[in-house]
């Protein structure tokens, strides 16, 4: 079991400490240690699902992590805040994410081509209208995210511009396939960043000077921290370069680079084929 990444420092005036963990594989006793008080603990806790029903005790009482963190505080009347508004947005879970991916990276025929498309076009045309309504928020950090934005809306509208208004056996399989791919990793990319993005701007309205404990999982920890500035407190064994470097690649790379990257991934895992919908 591994201790969280943890970063502390101040935005906006506001005392902040993250906590980073990888799901499923934190050090319970660490958070058991903490001293939080009535500070208030902000965590990545689903805002739908944010209030503890009658009946729910049963459920959480072998949870871990950040979900401990959640459900320990709901139950002592102590402050704590749900931050995940992605499923609100209308965008996918993680669980609903990694569902898609099997999906297709498993597509043995037409149909199944057809359901994935069917499941992008829902994200699309979900996410779309949030990209083109958020504003620019990090250039003060020296990073700026609107390339990244921008490039996800491209794709995504090329995606729904060379689609037919009903989709039919007719598509070559290896383009879309590449496009489909190249747009499920920008909707998990995004759909991950929108949660960073929304919380900024929280931070960035916050009034009080109450410390804020943060709790989420490790890349948005790392994310958080090179965008706000924090100092490192606690380290993990866990090369943390991988998602500073993705975000790298999709605001310096060329589209044609990116594209031949996607494109090499998604043939080492999934075999040719040369059928056409």
């Amino acid at each position: 079991m591994a201790k969280p990444y943890v970063v502390s420092g101040r935005y906006n005036g506001i005392p902040i400490t993250i906590y980073g963990e990888i799901h499923n594989r934190i050090d319970q006793t660490f958070y058991k240690q903490l001293n939080l008080g009535f500070d208030n603990v902000w965590v990545e806790h689903n805002t739908r699902l944010c209030e503890l029903l009658p009946g729910e005790e049963k459920l959480f009482k072998e949870s871990k992590g950040l979900e401990w963190v959640w459900f320990t505080r709901t139950i002592q009347g102590k402050p704590v805040r749900c931050i995940d508004y992605r499923i609100e947005m209308g965008l996918m879970s993680r669980v609903e994410e990694i569902q898609l991916e099997y999906q297709l990276e498993h597509i043995g025929n037409d149909d199944m081509m057809i359901d994935v498309v069917k499941a992008l076009l829902d994200q699309i045309k979900n996410i779309l209208p949030i990209l083109k309504e958020t504003k620019p928020i990090w250039k003060e950090q020296r990073t700026d995210v609107n390339p990244i934005k921008n490039r996800m809306v491209d794709r995504c509208e090329d995606m729904l511009a060379h689609l037919p208004k009903v989709l039919k056996h007719s598509i070559p399989f290896e383009e879309m396939y590449d496009k489909c791919r190249n747009v499920y990793e920008d909707l998990c990319l995004m759909g991950s960043m929108l949660l960073d993005i929304v919380l900024i701007q929280q931070l960035k309205e916050y009034t009080s000077k109450t410390p804020i404990h943060l709790f989420v999982g490790l890349n948005h920890a790392i994310r958080l921290q090179h965008w706000l500035q924090l100092n490192v407190v606690h380290f993990l064994k866990h090369d943390t370069s991988p998602v500073l470097a993705n975000l790298a690649s999709y605001t310096h790379k060329s589209k044609q680079t990116r594209r031949k990257t996607v494109e090499d991934v998604s043939k080492r895992k999934t075999p040719k084929r040369h059928h056409t919908f």
